[in-house]
């Protein structure tokens, strides 16, 4: 049985307001109360032990109408992580996003939570894309998605 005596603080390094590398983790799509859809990422900032949560991009509202500032931001991102795809789909940017690297300002916001400054979204330099720490996996089975030279071949989906 646990104890509260066994409980420990929780520990991590206090970041300061700069730029830094990101790895996308995971991509989930969901609804939010005002019925907008959006995709909210996670994202691990090399380097350090804190992980970025709840990084959202709004793309529809409730009537399924784009929303220009989500938009704009995945736009961003996708072009940071040399992304070309035709459909935004949460299964096709789950498989091909996770592990891909990109550079962002990431700031403490007012509530204390990390979070990516829209303006600030960018490729990684070529001296930094050589420090991979994962390479995205461009193998392809069937009904998988795979990535080449930056576009993406979207067959049996």
């Amino acid at each position: 049985m646990l104890k509260y005596s066994d409980l420990k603080d929780q520990q991590y390094e206090k970041l300061d307001d700069e730029i830094r590398i990101l790895v996308v983790n995971d991509i989930i799509q969901d609804t939010n109360t005002a019925g907008e859809t959006r995709f909210v990422m996670t994202h691990q900032i090399e380097g350090t032990n804190r992980q970025l949560n709840f990084d959202t991009y709004k793309i529809l509202d409730k009537d399924g109408n784009p929303l220009s500032f989500g938009t704009a931001k995945l736009k961003k991102l996708l072009d940071a992580c040399n992304v070309e795809i035709e459909e935004i789909d949460v299964k096709i940017l789950k498989a091909i996003l996770p592990k891909r690297r990109f550079k962002a300002m990431v700031v403490t916001n007012d509530n204390g939570y990390l979070q990516i400054r829209y303006s600030d979204i960018y490729a990684l330099d070529p001296e930094e894309a050589l420090h991979k720490a994962d390479a995205p996996d461009t193998t392809k089975e069937p009904g998988e998605v795979k990535v080449k030279q930056g576009k993406v071949d979207v067959e049996d989906l």
